[in-house]
């Protein structure tokens, strides 16, 4: 179940150039969708560029999405094909408003970002 307050979003932005990407993808994305903590999970191709892809992931908390990558079969598979993403378009990210029921839902926050550092 969904902690109401707190909700983390993994978004990885990839670029498909070899023909095997789809196939580990799906196999990546299976795993990753059927661990119970994983709350959804979204693969989109983009519109405008047919290599590009992005995965949004779902998880009611960082201990829930830490517990989703701990299978021993996630570390082999997924962790890997997350490894491609880019990492400059990618990241885990703490959900500050969440649409639900027709309404804006504004989460509680665990990152101070005060003590966030900043990297140039």
């Amino acid at each position: 179940m969904c902690d109401p307050g707190r909700m983390i979003q993994l978004v990885c932005r990839f670029r498909a150039d070899d023909d095997g990407f789809d196939e580990r993808a799906r196999a990546a994305l299976a795993l990753l969708a059927a661990q119970p903590t994983c709350l959804r999970l979204l693969f989109a191709r983009s519109t405008e560029d047919p290599a590009v892809r992005v995965l949004t992931a779902e998880f009611a908390s960082f201990p829930a999405y830490r517990s989703a990558l701990s299978p021993f079969e996630v570390r082999t598979v997924v962790i890997p094909f997350l490894s491609e993403a880019e990492p400059a378009t990618s990241s885990v990210l703490e959900v500050a408003l969440h649409g639900v029921d027709g309404r804006l839902v504004e989460l509680d926050t665990v990152v101070d970002p005060a003590a966030v550092s900043r990297v140039v």
